[in-house]
Formats: C-alpha cells, sequence, structure tokens
C-alpha cells in the first residue's frame, strides 16, 4: 500500500524526460504494474486529473510517446511488452474511446511478441511495425475527431528533438506522423507536418529517410496534391546551391548536402507512387511526378542518390503494375523511364574486379547467423523487419544476381575465370559457412554460363579453364560439410557439360559418364571415410577421361594445392584424385617430370595429414613407374643433404620392386659415368693438389645410401652384390680427403633450398656429417653390408678400425684391404664377380680408383684368392700391367702384391716347371735342375741356386736380389739385374756382363767394358742403354729399353733385337730375323739378357709375361713353362718335379729396395746365397 501511495501517479512524469530513456522499460514495467492494478481493483486516485498532476504527460504526448517506443519492442530490455500493458492500463485515462479497441488488440500483439520470442525464425520487424501502424489508423478511425488528431500529431511532432540520438525510434515516428495525417483532413496541419518532416530528417542518415519518405507516402494517400507540391518546393529551395558575399565566394549550401536532400526527395517520389490513390496515380505520374524526377536522372554521381533513384524507380513500377491498379495503364513514358535506368555503364577490369572482391568479401565473410548477435532484434535497423537469416539468404541471392549480370556481359572462359578467382580463396575457407555460400554461387555462375553459352564467329573455341575449374572443385567433392560435397559435385558436372559444349556436342547431349555423377551425389550423403574414398575413386575414373590434354597440367597444379587443404578429408580425396590422374595419365607427361616432382617435393613440406603425405608419396612412387630416369634425375637434383621428404621419395622407390633394379642401375650408372671429384692444378708437384667433389656423383651415393635402408631392396642388392660393393667401395677410395661441393655448384642449388630441420643443433650436425664425400661414402657402403647381410665384413672393419683407415688419405688403401680380406673369407662366392667389376677401374684416368683396385688385388692374391687358379691368373696379369704406372703409390701395392703369390703354397700360382727337376715359383722357370727362383726370375742354366725376392745365382756363392737372373756363375744381380761374368758387383737392377761394369734397372751387360746407368746396357764400350735396355754387340746403342744388336736398328721399352736389322717394341725380344717376342721375354741364346723374369732360350722362340721356352718352338703363357717340346702349361702350374720353395718377402723403404726374412745384406751387392 505504502508503495502504491508513494509511486502513484509521479512514475508517469518519468515517461517524458528525455534523460529517462535509457531506463524506458523499467519504468514501463513498473507503471503498467501500478495502472493494470489499480484499474482491476477500480481505486478512487486511478483516474487522473491533469489539471492537478499538471507534471505529468498530457494524453495525446504520452500515447505518443508510448506508440514510438513500443515501435522498438526488443530494446531498452525487452520493453514492447511492458509498454502495451501500460497502455492498456491507462487507456481510460488516455482516451475513452481507445478502451475497447486496445483492450482488443493490445493482448493480441503482447501474444505475438510471446511467440517470437519462443520462435526467433517468426520475428519479423517490417510485420511488427505494420501492426502497430495499424493499431494507430485504428485508434484514429475509433476516435474519429480533427482536433483530437490535430493535437496528437501536434505533441508527436514536438517529441521529434527526443529521437535524434536514435534513428530507428525516429523513423518510427515519421510513419506514425504520416499516418496522423492520413487520417486528419486539416490541411493546415497537414502543410505544417510536411514542412517539420523535412525540416528535421538528416539527409546524411538512410535510416531516417526511409521512414521520411514513408511517412510522406503515408500522406499522399489524403493529400497527394499537397504533398506533390510540397516535394517541388523542396526542390526549388533545397536543392539548388545558393552562393552569398562578394562574387559568391561564401556559400552556404554544398554540393554534398544537395546530393542528400537529392536522395531524400527522390525517394519520396517513390513511396508517394506507391502509396497514391490508384484513381489518381494513373493521372498525376506522367504530368506531376515524372515531371519533377526527370531533371534529377542526369549527372548522378552519388552512390546514395543512385540507390535511392533506383528505389524509386522500382516503388513506381510496381505502383503501376497490372496487380495493383486492378486494371491496364499505358505508361506513355515508359521508354523515357527506361532510358534512364539503362545503368549498364562500361566498367574496365579494374572497376570489375573491385566490385567483385568488395561485394563477395562483404557478403562470405559475414558469421554464420548472418552478422546480428543475439536474437538479432535489438539493434535491427531499418531492414529490422528480417530476421538474420532472411537478410543473408537475400544479399546472398543479390550477390549472386549482380555476379550472373557481370558474367552474362562477357560468356566467355576469361568472363568467367574474372569472376571465379574471387570465389577461389572462400573455397578453402576453414569455416563451413563460408564455403557453403561460396559453392552456392560457384553452381549459380556455372548454371549461368552454361545457359547463356552461344558460339559465333568470334566466339573462343577452347575452354581454356576445364582444368583449372575441375582441379580447384575436386577437394571439395569430400568436403566435411555436406552441402559442400553436394553443391560441388553438382559444380563438377556442369563444368563437364561446358567442356562438351565446346567439343561440339549440342545442348541436349547426354554423356553416360558424366550424368552418372548425379549418383555420386546420393552417395557423399554419409560421412563414412570408405564411402567417400569409393565416391571419390569413381569421380577420379570420369576426371580422367574428361579431362583435356593440353588442360592436364592446370588440373594436376590445382589438384596439387588441395594437398595441403585445411580438412584431412578434402586433402585425402585430392590426393586420390592425383594418384589416380598420375597412373592413367602419367606417361604424357614425360616433358613435365621435372616440373610435377618439385611441386610435389614442395606440397610434401607443408602437408599436415599424414595419410595425405602417404599417398603423396605414392604419386612420386607412380610416377617413377612411368619415368623412372626422369624421376630420379629431378630428385637427384636437388639440394644437399637431402631433406626428409626426399628421404621419403627415395625409399618409397626403393620399396617398389618393379623399379628397385632399374633404380640402381642408373644410380650406378651415374657414378661410373661422372668424376667423382674435380682437381685443381698445384705448382709444387710434391704438394697434394686439393680435390672438390662434383654434385651429381654425391647425390647418386646418397640416394643409394638411402635406398639400402629399405628392407625391401635386400633380394636386388643380393643379386647385385659385385656391382655394389665394387661401385661404393671405388668411391669410398675416390672421396678420401676430398672436399664437399660448394653450394653453388650442387644440383638443385637454383632452387629453394631444403626446409631448416626443428632443431638447430642437430640439423647443423647432420647437414656437415651428410656432405662430408668420403664419411657419406663410407655410410653408403655399411648400409650395403648391412643390408646384404655381410656381418663378417662388418665386424672385421670394427675390430681392425677399419672405418677410420678408410677416411685416412694415406692409409686408406689398408682399409681396402681389410674389405678384401672380409670378402675373401666370408663372402668367397662374390670374389670373381667383384674383380671382373673392378678390372675396368685399372686403366682408369684417376690415380685414387687405380690405388683402391691394386691394393684389393694384392690383398686378394695375399688370401690365396679363394683358391681360384684362374683368378689368379687375371689378378697377376692385371698387376704386371700396371707395373710401370705413373704413380708410385699403384707401382708399390703391384710389387707387394705380386710378392704376395708366396702366400698361395706349393706348386700354386704363377709357378712353371719346364723340364722335369727344375723348380719354380711365381712366373720364375728354372732352366737347371735344382736352382729356386721368385718373382719373374729365370735360371738359365742348370745348377744355379736362386734366393728369395726373385733373385737366382747361377754360380755357387754368387748372390743375386730381386728378380735378378745370373746367366754366368758367380754374377751377382739385383732388381731384375743379372750379372754375366762372375765377380762383377750391380746395383739397383743393373746387370754388369764384364767385371767392373754396372747396370741398374733390369739392364745387362753382356760384354766386358761397357758401362750402362739407369737401366740401360752397353754392350760395346761408349755405346749408353737405359730401362731395361741390353746391347748385345759392342758399338750398338739402345734407349728406353731398347737394344739394338746390330748397328743402326732401334728398339723401344724392354725390347732386345737379338740379330742385326730385327726391331721389336714393348718388351719383346727378336733374336732371329721375324721371331716376335712380348714383354719381358729374353732370348735364351748365348749372351742374351731379359728384362722382367722372361728368358727365351732358343733364338726365335716367344714368350709372354714371365714364361720360358727352353727348347726351340715351345710357346708358354703366363708362367708357364713348357718342358719337352708341344707340351703347353697354364696358370703357373706344369710340375715334372715338384719343388718345395716357401718364400717370404717384405716390401722396404724404396720401391725397388726389398729386404730378404731370414739374412740381411751388408751392401747394395752383398748377397748371401742360401
Amino acid at each position: 500500500m505504502v508503495e502504491i501511495l508513494v509511486l502513484w501517479p509521479y512514475i508517469l512524469e518519468l515517461l517524458g524526460p528525455p534523460q529517462y530513456t535509457p531506463a524506458f522499460g523499467s519504468i514501463a514495467r513498473c507503471a503498467a504494474h501500478l495502472a493494470n492494478k489499480k484499474r482491476e481493483a477500480n481505486d478512487e486516485d486511478y483516474m487522473l486529473d491533469y489539471e492537478i498532476s499538471v507534471n505529468i504527460p498530457k494524453p495525446p504526448a504520452m500515447i505518443s510517446r508510448l506508440v514510438v517506443m513500443a515501435g522498438q519492442p526488443h530494446a531498452g530490455g525487452g520493453r514492447g511488452q511492458h509498454i502495451l500493458l501500460l497502455m492498456k492500463g491507462l487507456s481510460p485515462n488516455l482516451n475513452p474511446d481507445l478502451v475497447d479497441l486496445w483492450d482488443a488488440v493490445i493482448p493480441k500483439l503482447i501474444q505475438f511478441l510471446e511467440d517470437c520470442d519462443e520462435d526467433e525464425e517468426k520475428w519479423s520487424q517490417k510485420t511488427w511495425e505494420d501492426l502497430m501502424l495499424k493499431m494507430l489508423s485504428k485508434s484514429m478511425e475509433v476516435v474519429n475527431d480533427d482536433d483530437w488528431m490535430v493535437e496528437f500529431g501536434t505533441e508527436m511532432g514536438k517529441q521529434i528533438p527526443l529521437y535524434n540520438n536514435h534513428p530507428e525510434e525516429k523513423n518510427f515516428l515519421y510513419k506514425c506522423l504520416g499516418v496522423i495525417m492520413r487520417s486528419c483532413s486539416n490541411k493546415q496541419f497537414v502543410q505544417q507536418h510536411l514542412d517539420l518532416l523535412f525540416s528535421t530528417v538528416k539527409h546524411t542518415s538512410q535510416v531516417e529517410r526511409e521512414g521520411c519518405a514513408i511517412g510522406v507516402g503515408y500522406c499522399a494517400s489524403s493529400h497527394l496534391d499537397t504533398v506533390i507540391a510540397k516535394l517541388e518546393d523542396v526542390a526549388k529551395k533545397d536543392m539548388v546551391r545558393k552562393s552569398t558575399g562578394f562574387m559568391g565566394l561564401l556559400k552556404d549550401k554544398s554540393e554534398v548536402d544537395v546530393e542528400r536532400v537529392k536522395s531524400t526527395v527522390m525517394l519520396c517520389h517513390g513511396y508517394l507512387t506507391f502509396y497514391a490513390p490508384i484513381t489518381l496515380v494513373t493521372s498525376r505520374i506522367e504530368s506531376s511526378i515524372l515531371r519533377s524526377m526527370n531533371p534529377h536522372f542526369s549527372n548522378v554521381k552519388d552512390p546514395s542518390v543512385k540507390q535511392n533513384l533506383i528505389r524509386a524507380v522500382e516503388l513506381i513500377g510496381k505502383a503501376l503494375h497490372p496487380s495493383h491498379l486492378n486494371a491496364l495503364f499505358e505508361f506513355s513514358r515508359r521508354g523515357e523511364l527506361i532510358t534512364h535506368m539503362q545503368l549498364d555503364p562500361k566498367m574496365n577490369e579494374a572497376d570489375t574486379f573491385d566490385l567483385i572482391k568488395v561485394t563477395t568479401d562483404s557478403v562470405y565473410g559475414l558469421p554464420a547467423h548472418g552478422g546480428v548477435g543475439g536474437k538479432g532484434k535489438e539493434d535491427s535497423g531499418g531492414e529490422g523487419d528480417k530476421g538474420p537469416q532472411v537478410m543473408m539468404q537475400e544479399a546472398l541471392d543479390s550477390l549472386n544476381s549482380l555476379l550472373k549480370e557481370i558474367l552474362k556481359k562477357s560468356v566467355t572462359p576469361d568472363g568467367l575465370q574474372e569472376i571465379f578467382k574471387h570465389l577461389e580463396p572462400w573455397m578453402v575457407s576453414a569455416q563451413d559457412h563460408e564455403r557453403e555460400r561460396v559453392m552456392h554461387t560457384a553452381l549459380e555462375i556455372f548454371n549461368c554460363y552454361l545457359e547463356h553459352l552461344e558460339f559465333g564467329p568470334l566466339s573462343p573455341t577452347v575452354f581454356s579453364n576445364h582444368g583449372t575449374l575441375l582441379g580447384r572443385l575436386t577437394p571439395r567433392c569430400t568436403d566435411p560439410s555436406l552441402t559442400v560435397r553436394q553443391m560441388a559435385i553438382d559444380c563438377v558436372q556442369v563444368v563437364l557439360k561446358i567442356g562438351l559444349r565446346y567439343e561440339g556436342q549440342p545442348v541436349d547431349y547426354k554423356d553416360q559418364m558424366v550424368e552418372a555423377l548425379t549418383t555420386l551425389k546420393e552417395r557423399v550423403v554419409k560421412d563414412d571415410p570408405q564411402v567417400l574414398f569409393s565416391v571419390v575413386s569413381d569421380l577420379a575414373k570420369v576426371l580422367v577421361k574428361k579431362v583435356l590434354t593440353d588442360q592436364l597440367l592446370p588440373f594436376l597444379d590445382l589438384v596439387l594445392q588441395g594437398l595441403i587443404d585445411v580438412h584431412p578429408h578434402a586433402s585425402s580425396g585430392a590426393c586420390v584424385v592425383l594418384n589416380s590422374m598420375v597412373k592413367t595419365r602419367g606417361s604424357s607427361l614425360h616433358q613435365q617430370v621435372r616440373d610435377v616432382i618439385d611441386a610435389l617435393h614442395v606440397k610434401l613440406g607443408e602437408i599436415t595429414v599424414e595419410q595425405t603425405k602417404k599417398g603423396t608419396l605414392r604419386t612420386v612412387r607412380t610416377m617413377a613407374t612411368h619415368h623412372l630416369v626422369g624421376v630420379a634425375n629431378a630428385l637427384l637434383n636437388k639440394p644437399l643433404p637431402f631433406d626428409e621428404n626426399l628421404v621419403e621419395c627415395w625409399k618409397i622407390l626403393a620399396a617398389e620392386p618393379q623399379l628397385t633394379a632399374n633404380l640402381i642401375d642408373h644410380l650406378l650408372e651415374i657414378m661410373a659415368r661422372h668424376v667423382p671429384y674435380e682437381e685443381k692444378a698445384v705448382k709444387d708437384r710434391k704438394q697434394r693438389p686439393p680435390r672438390t667433389a662434383t654434385a651429381l656423383p654425391m647425390a647418386a651415393s646418397c640416394a643409394l645410401a638411402e635406398i639400402l635402408q629399405v628392407p625391401e631392396t635386400e633380394e636386388v642388392v643380393i643379386s647385385n652384390y659385385h656391382r655394389l660393393f665394387s661401385a661404393v667401395m671405388v668411391r669410398v677410395g675416390a672421396t678420401t680427403g676430398v672436399k664437399p661441393p660448394p653450394k653453388e655448384s650442387q644440383a638443385g642449388s637454383e632452387q629453394k633450398p631444403a626446409p631448416k630441420p626443428k632443431k638447430k643443433d642437430a640439423g647443423a650436425v647432420a647437414q656437415k656429417k651428410e656432405l662430408d664425400p668420403c664419411g657419406q661414402a663410407i655410410e653408403t657402403l655399411q648400409g650395403f653390408l648391412t643390408r646384404s647381410k655381410s656381418e663378417g665384413i662388418l665386424e672385421l672393419m670394427d675390430e681392425e678400425e677399419g672405418w677410420e683407415l678408410l677416411k685416412d688419405v694415406d692409409k686408406f688403401q689398408d682399409g681396402i684391404m681389410l674389405l678384401a680380406r672380409g670378402l675373401a673369407t666370408t663372402n668367397v662366392q662374390h670374389v670373381a664377380q667383384v674383380v671382373a667389376c673392378l678390372n675396368s677401374f685399372l686403366s682408369s684416368l684417376l690415380e685414387p680408383q687405380r690405388v683402391v683396385v691394386v691394393a684389393f688385388f694384392a690383398e686378394l692374391i695375399n688370401q690365396k684368392c679363394v683358391n681360384d687358379l684362374m683368378l689368379v691368373e687375371l689378378l697377376v696379369n692385371s698387376m704386371l700391367g700396371r707395373l710401370v704406372d705413373e704413380s708410385h703409390i699403384v707401382r708399390m701395392l703391384c710389387i707387394r702384391g705380386l710378392g704376395n703369390i708366396a702366400s698361395v703354397g706349393d706348386g700354386q700360382e704363377a709357378v712353371l716347371n719346364r723340364a722335369a727337376g727344375f723348380p719354380a715359383r711365381e712366373a720364375v722357370l728354372n732352366r737347371a735342375a735344382g736352382n729356386p727362383a721368385r718373382e719373374a726370375v729365370l735360371n738359365r742354366a742348370a745348377g744355379f741356386p736362386a734366393r728369395d725376392q726373385a733373385v737366382l745365382n747361377r754360380a755357387a756363392g754368387n748372390p743375386a736380389r730381386e728378380a735378378v737372373l745370373n746367366r754366368a756363375a758367380g754374377f751377382p744381380a739385383r732388381v731384375a739385374v743379372l750379372n754375366r761374368a762372375a765377380g762383377n758387383p750391380a746395383r739397383e737392377a743393373v746387370l754388369n756382363s764384364a767385371a767392373g761394369f754396372p747396370a741398374r734397372l733390369a739392364v745387362l751387360n753382356r760384354a766386358a767394358g761397357n758401362p750402362a746407368r739407369e737401366a740401360v746396357l752397353n754392350s760395346a764400350a761408349g755405346f749408353p742403354a737405359r730401362l731395361a735396355v741390353l746391347n748385345r754387340a759392342a758399338g750398338f746403342p739402345a734407349r728406353e729399353a731398347v737394344l739394338n744388336r746390330a748397328a743402326g736398328f732401334p728398339a723401344r721399352e724392354a725390347v732386345l733385337n737379338s740379330a742385326a736389322g730385327f726391331p721389336a717394341r714393348l718388351a719383346v725380344l727378336n733374336r732371329a730375323a721375324g721371331i716376335p717376342a712380348r714383354e719381358a721375354v729374353l732370348n735364351s741364346a748365348a749372351g742374351f739378357p731379359a728384362r722382367l723374369a722372361v728368358l727365351n732360350s732358343a733364338a726365335g722362340f716367344p714368350a709372354r709375361l714371365a714364361v720360358l721356352n727352353r727348347a726351340a718352338g715351345f710357346p708358354a703363357r703366363l708362367a708357364v713353362l713348357n718342358s719337352a717340346a708341344g707340351f703347353p702349361a697354364r696358370l703357373a702350374v706344369l710340375k715334372t718335379v715338384p719343388l718345395d720353395f716357401q718364400r717370404g718377402w717384405q716390401c722396404c723403404s724404396g720401391p725397388l729396395e726389398f729386404q730378404p726374412k731370414k739374412q740381411s745384406c751388408s751392401g747394395p751387392l752383398d748377397f748371401q746365397p742360401e
């Protein structure tokens, strides 16, 4: 009771002041509670005395305030229901004539608000305003008092300033004032309030402009001529720029203000025509309305004026439509009006781009609920009569209509691409609603293109963007959104139909495969990954057949972009299509292999979905089935070290059995055909020239290392054991001490560098390790031994620290020997094939490669060559051929290898017995029984003992050393030196034939008194000879292993001419005319010495490589002795009397300085026989 006494009726005083507007809902709620309570109780103080309560707004003012504030029912915390309850509770105090009407209508309005609160989709601001205005109009009819209407309208006009900061409420007030003017017949009141409308409206606000124009339209329904006259007056006064001041420099109305007023006036003309009585509008439209509007159609620049002119013309069209007039009207100025509305400006490319971009960004980027927060009602404005979803759909429809109109201007592939390029970024959006909107637009655009496609003389004949469109749409066919999936398949179908039209098919042509896509749309309803995989596989079959050949690359490029789609399902779908396309059409991409592989490599670094990454790697493998060499070369062209994605590419190629063998062949071919390093010349010959690895062989080695990590390669590796072992081992030796290739010379250095590893330190270490050529080659070798299950070699290398030896420039040959030992002891089945592969490297121009092979062969001999005598022959032949190598390391290793023959055993390996009772060892023939010889040493006369290290002593007590033959008893020799006369010393492979004459390096002096130097023997006094050259007759000169027996006869390199006039070449001795001998052959005729452990006993008998023919006409080959005429022997064994000749030798500091095991020599010529 106290509450009622305190608040009633003073709370009503708070309804008017503008400062209480924000709390209007709460005030109305309290006042409605009190008013209805008192009205129900019929309290004495319920009826208000406005003469006493002078601060309470008068009924017209209160009704005006309540009606306007009720126009926005959801503002102010949902004030609408409270205002309506207050109006119902106060109706007896406001106007008794309104009580029955409001008691009947207001509960219905309240129920409408309650229903809309429960279902937001039912709400419409326009519907609500129509209901309120209808109630207001009925109220005017019920009261039916012009004076009350004038008072009511005047009070409403006075309240306009209350809403200067509330454009929505002001908009509704103008509409209410228009309803009042329509109901009132007082011309003065109408004229005054039309002036009030135009004087108070903000021409800069479209919301207020809309309210003013509609209010004017309501007024025109009863006062058409008055309103027309007012608009003409406004056009004359307010739409003309006026200038005052000196020479018009002072302006009181700017051009911008005039344009804004024009916008309001044009819109008013539109609503005036729309709401005008149908009996009058036809007579006024041409004579008055269009006459006022026509001058303003030209030179329109302001966008607001254009917009409102269009709205005005739209309203005029609706007003004159037969459905509105209920009759036909002949509009004579229709053509003129249409001419004014030809808004089809020729926009340039930049303007079109801006227009499409602005509109698409404005619509697609709106939130999912349409851009209105909450229920979408509280802050709604001039278009608040529509729900957010309806508004969003209308905006999307308008955008689609705009884009279709733009497309119709240029129904060409270029015109379509001009629009589609703005849609592409939204197709890959992470938001479902954005992708759904853009796919809806895309489908509309494609259908419009197909519908309006026509072919003329100048029309394009090729659908140039066929591939790009399909490539962009493909990932969306497996989109996580069902709506997007279905529309994407529809889009693909329409694009394919467009392609058929360009192929010459008629409009009604039905392609079976294209029409079958309709069934795919039905199948994508399920989100099951297996179902989606099946759908996209079937889609791929269609695309494989339908994508044009010249569009294949653009299609693949867009599908590749789909691999990095933010949605896993979409990226996986793109991967399936990509695989199918490459599998079926990959053979036609032979010229684009590198581009495709480069693109795949880039995408592998960006893909985040593991399943998609695996599928992309399978695409690389599929591409390799068509172009293995091209794919391999593209991968090899990448920068070193290989990143993890390249490593995965090599591994997946290696895992395919059909590719592995050919891939390994290609890599081995690259390693064999390209030099492993480049060498820079240095001035100082003693200095080792710097070597830099070449990029391509190193990349091949890196790739081979990765391939060997794949377990599936085991069978191929074992079947190619000999090739891989020999190639990788040779590369290890060739890269010892070699620097990595510079970055600018690496394969693929022109491309973007490989992605850096996440862990900086670890990545730097890995990079440094991989870029070490020798270290990398060793890793490849280790990988090969592991994959080929050569555990024995690995264990040996680990125990003997062989890997460290291989890295040492001065000791790497020792590491090679360890590999040979491991191979000979654990993998004997591969030895012969490995030797065959290595033989080709003996003639290599690169010293390290020759060193590797010779060191390997030397150790194989030491390991008895797995008891293969045929192999012994091959190795001995090979190493003898390199004794004249320019590299001292190669020569040293050859001598060591030939010395290792001692380890072969009794009567084996390069031992030949020519005659019974004559022992021979290691390519040495003993002519006389009981005389042992080693290493290319021959005893010509029986009874001459030979001593370790290739020395044969003919006479007892005469020592010889290292490949020295004593022809006459008592002649010592060293290093293939024979002393013919007893008591004559020799130095460094020099034989003195006569006492006191020195010789060097396989040089024999036959005649006394003839000096020789550096492997030169002068047979007669005063005649020089060089390098294993013997002059048999006095007075005959010789040079460089050439002996001229008769005056004037030349010979070259280890060639002896026995008879005058007979030339010989390369270690060939002609004793008699026309009888050749080859390479280290000695003629056994009296006085004829030989070089390199070869002796021909009788004149005219040829011999080869440590072979002695004792009797005339008996040929022998490779350490073979024929004892009797016609008895051949091969590969070091023909035994008539077996010998027990086990001798060892060691290599000393000099290349030709040998030391026996059991005895040492006191001087270079002091040899002691055993």
